[in-house]
This record gives structure tokens, sequence and C-alpha cells, in this order.
């Protein structure tokens, strides 16, 4: 999350509280970090509850995320949120 935020301060201006479009690429490499930062602590959350996501070449999707959080509807309600704030902008 460090990193999304340095991205973000140090490449991308803001006017008015918004980001402009000319700062678009530095705002969605901010977003693609922060979204790979939350898939990082969501791995570790799933390993300690002993559901660790298991794919047979490493390549995890949402909807193995969605699986693993089926009966978890906070945390799976906490994950769609983040997928579409950060992994759709």
């Amino acid at each position: 999350m460090e990193n999304a935020k340095d991205i973000l301060r140090t490449k991308a201006k803001k006017r008015d509280d918004f980001y402009q479009c000319q700062d678009a690429p530095h705002v969605s490499t901010a977003c693609g970090t922060a979204y790979k930062a939350v898939l990082f602590a969501l791995d570790a959350y799933l390993e300690l509850k002993g559901k660790p996501i298991k794919v047979k070449n490493n390549r995890k999707n949402a909807d193995d995320y969605r699986r693993a959080l089926s009966d978890d509807r906070k945390m799976l309600n906490y994950y769609n949120v983040t997928w579409e704030a950060l992994h759709c902008s």
C-alpha cells in the first residue's frame, strides 16, 4: 500500500482534489499496486483460516478468492468492494 501511495505522491498531481487526465496511467499503476497488496494480505488471511487457495499454475483469479471467502460474507463483501474500486478502475 505504501508503494501505491508513493506512486500517487511522486508521479500524479491533484487539482481540486482530483487527479487529472494526464495522470491516468499513474493512477492506474497505483490502483494495480494497491490491489496486489490486498491480494497478498488476503492470501495470508486465508492461510491463517486454514483455507489457502491452491491452483495448478499459481494464477489465482477473482472467482478463486470469492469461492474461498464464500462462508465469510463480511470479508467477501470487503473483497468485492476492493475489486470493484481498485481492479476495475
